[in-house]
């Protein structure tokens, strides 16, 4: 099943598991993520908006090319996962969620890339970037 996002705020960093988790340091007034090594700083300060963190549901398809709209060479890659859904008596669920961040780069303007990466055509791909161009 997929992991829902969770938004923590505290001035000490969260421990445990860290996927899925935004955290406002309360402590240097900071919004971070974890990517996977370090707590990543996505805004500081007083926030006026979250805008810059964008969310896309796309089909999978083989390895290669992508298509994102509004996705920028000099954005910042936070998550991708591979969900693949199965009916059970009638019911669509969430069998399966593979995060394949590392496997991707924003190779041009609206485009991610994964050659050489899995084969996504049995689901979706859920996206999530920070839009660090003006």
């Amino acid at each position: 099943m997929p992991k829902a996002l969770s938004f923590i705020s505290s001035n000490t960093e969260p421990t445990g598991s860290r996927e899925n988790i935004i955290w406002f340091d309360t402590d240097e007034e900071a919004i971070k993520y974890w990517n996977g090594s370090i707590w990543t700083e996505l805004a500081r300060g007083i926030i006026g908006s979250i805008d810059s963190i964008k969310f896309a549901l796309i089909a999978g398809g083989a390895a290669g090319d992508h298509t994102i709209t509004g996705i920028e060479v000099g954005d910042e890659l936070i998550s991708i996962e591979y969900l693949i859904s199965v009916t059970i008596l009638a019911v669509s669920v969430i069998a399966s969620d593979n995060n394949l961040t590392s496997q991707f780069t924003i190779s041009a303007d609206n485009t991610i890339n994964n050659t050489g990466g899995t084969n996504t055509s049995a689901g979706i791909l859920r996206v999530m970037w920070i839009d660090r161009t003006p």
